[in-house]
């Protein structure tokens, strides 16, 4: 199968951006005025890949990236031992237009705590995030957009 991902990688020029991950809590302490702060609570890791001309059966390609994918989730999971939580958000019917690439897909990995709202992503998000992009770069997606 990574044979095959990699090939898919490199037709749809598959590359991943990371961005942060905020939740905005609602503070009401006692005797003041309502109010909310927002909190890194972990990364967000979108992955982009440009469509091709001659695709046929594109969700075949988005479905093989999809399990390789949660394949390298489950990888990095399996070796964590701290609190982190870690979802792949498919996005198959959310399309956005880049004018120099065309059409592209997105996926994310959301890159979390349980540990509470109200607390900040740490160092094991940072070790997660990491390991994510260990796996991706195993797979051959880079990070940042690729040059045309």
């Amino acid at each position: 199968m990574s044979q095959n991902v990699m090939e898919i990688v490199k037709k749809h020029r598959v590359f991943y951006e990371v961005v942060p991950y905020y939740v905005l809590v609602d503070e009401r302490p006692r005797g003041t005025a309502a109010g909310r702060r927002r909190i890194q609570a972990g990364f967000d890791v979108d992955l982009y890949g440009a469509k091709t001309r001659e695709e046929h059966e594109p969700e075949a390609d988005y479905r093989t990236g999809y399990a390789a994918l949660m394949d390298a989730v489950e990888k990095v999971l399996l070796h964590s031992t701290d609190s982190c939580i870690i979802e792949v958000i498919s996005s198959a019917s959310a399309v956005f237009l880049d004018p120099r690439s065309g059409f592209q897909r997105t996926l994310r990995v959301r890159i979390t705590h349980g540990r509470g709202l109200d607390q900040p992503a740490g160092a094991p998000e940072e070790r997660a995030l990491k390991k994510i992009q260990e796996e991706l770069r195993n797979l051959g997606i880079t990070h940042g957009k690729p040059r045309a």
